[in-house]
């Protein structure tokens, strides 16, 4: 592969990774705009503080910087000729897009901004999603490992992990948030 088809390419991945991303973003807006437009306050949304939409931000930029990071190494590995594109392009974007996701998602678990101030009740039942998801995409790719191509396999367990990992992140957050709390009321009780 020349280095006019490498750059060409790299230019096509990330216009791959926007072009997927921007309906998504696009459908979000519209739908918010149009429930204001009407007057309709959306009830199940989540609310968050404004402390908790600073977080939010600062993460997506560092998801951002995180793909972005991954990209650079996947392509200076190429022209390297360590790592080739090839048959394997649609298994390294999905894991360079889950780990912006990762990412984004890990910071804000960690620094208290994952779920909104109205929905503190349901934290028990997304650590349990995240860990028999996380369980279940471990068990699909170790099967495939052996029976499909090992490169399918490994992304479903690299997503498994990542599961594994942010429900444990979730675990830890709460454990810590409640020492938190156990310490304010004793310095209360002891005042």
């Amino acid at each position: 592969m020349t280095t006019s088809e490498k750059i060409i390419l790299a230019v096509l991945v990330i216009f791959a990774v926007l072009m997927w991303l921007m309906p998504v973003v696009a459908a979000a807006y519209i739908e918010q705009q149009e429930r204001k437009k009407r007057g309709e306050p959306d009830e199940s949304k989540a609310q968050y503080d404004e402390r908790q939409k600073l977080i939010r931000l600062e993460a997506s930029s560092h998801a951002l910087y995180a793909l972005g990071g991954y990209l650079l190494v996947w392509m200076v590995l190429e022209f390297l000729d360590v790592l080739h594109w090839g048959p394997r392009t649609l298994t390294l974007l999905a894991a360079g897009l889950l780990l912006a996701v990762v990412v984004w998602n890990s910071e804000c678990i960690l620094r208290d901004a994952m779920l909104g101030f109205n929905q503190r009740k349901s934290e028990s039942g997304q650590i349990i999603m995240y860990f028999s998801l996380g369980l279940c995409w471990l068990v699909m790719g170790g099967s495939n490992l052996e029976a499909m191509s090992g490169s399918l396999g490994a992304m479903q367990m690299l997503m498994g992990a990542s599961f594994l990992i942010q429900g444990g992140l979730m675990l830890y957050a709460r454990h810590r948030r409640k020492l938190a709390e156990t310490r304010l009321d004793t310095e209360d009780g002891a005042e």
